[in-house]
C-alpha cells in the first residue's frame, strides 16, 4: 500500500511482490513481520489494508508470489502460520490444520474493538461493511478462493474467549 499501485494494476502489484523481501522476527514484543527491512506489523490491522487485501490478493501474479514466499517461511522451522489459505493453498500438507471461525458480526465487533484501542478513526458499521465485503470477496474468487481444508479441525469461537479458543486449540494439537 506504501507504493499506491492500484489494485487494478494487475501487472504493477505482482511486479512489485517479486521484488519484496519478506521476514518474520522474533522479538520480545512478538513477532514483527518485515517488508525490505522495515517493520509493517502495526499497518496490518489498518482500515486501508482491510478495505484493499483481498482484491489485491486475488490477482493470481501476487497470490502466487505470497504463497512462495510464505513456504519458504514455513521451510526454515516449526510455524504457527495464520491466514484465509494457509490450509488450503500456503501448507496444503500441514500436520495439524485449524480453521477458526466466527460470525461477521462477531469478528466485526473485535476488530472495531482493536482498531478503537489503537486511536483509529472507525464507525462498527465501517467495520462490519468491510468484512462482509471482505468475506464476499474472498469466497468468490477464482485464485485460492476461501474455503475449509481437508481435514481442517474447524473450531467456532463466537461465545469462546481467548484461553479457551488456546485451549481447544492445544488440545486439538496433542489428539494428533
Amino acid at each position: 500500500m506504501r507504493q499506491r499501485i492500484p489494485v487494478y494494476e494487475a501487472d504493477a502489484l505482482t511486479e512489485m511482490t517479486k521484488a519484496m523481501d519478506i521476514n518474520l522476527t522474533a522479538t520480545e514484543c512478538g513477532d514483527r513481520l518485515l517488508i525490505d527491512g522495515v517493520d509493517a506489523t502495526s499497518e496490518l490491522r489498518t482500515p486501508d489494508i482491510d478495505r484493499n487485501v483481498s482484491a489485491v490478493s486475488a490477482v493470481e501474479g501476487v497470490r502466487r508470489e505470497l504463497v512462495s514466499q510464505q513456504r519458504g517461511i514455513a521451510e526454515r522451522g516449526p510455524i504457527v502460520m495464520v491466514g484465509r489459505d494457509i490450509c488450503t493453498t500456503v501448507l496444503p500438507d500441514a500436520r495439524t490444520k485449524i480453521y477458526l471461525d466466527a460470525s461477521a458480526e462477531v469478528r466485526a465487533d473485535r476488530r472495531y474493538a482493536e482498531m478503537n484501542d489503537l486511536g483509529m478513526a472507525v464507525t462498527p458499521q465501517q467495520v462490519f461493511a468491510d468484512i462482509q465485503r471482505r468475506d464476499r470477496i474472498d469466497s468468490e474468487r477464482a485464485v485460492t478462493p476461501l474455503m475449509v481444508a481437508d481435514g481442517a479441525i474447524v473450531i467456532n469461537t463466537d461465545d469462546l474467549t481467548i484461553p479457551e479458543v488456546v485451549d481447544k486449540i492445544i488440545k486439538a494439537v496433542q489428539g494428533d
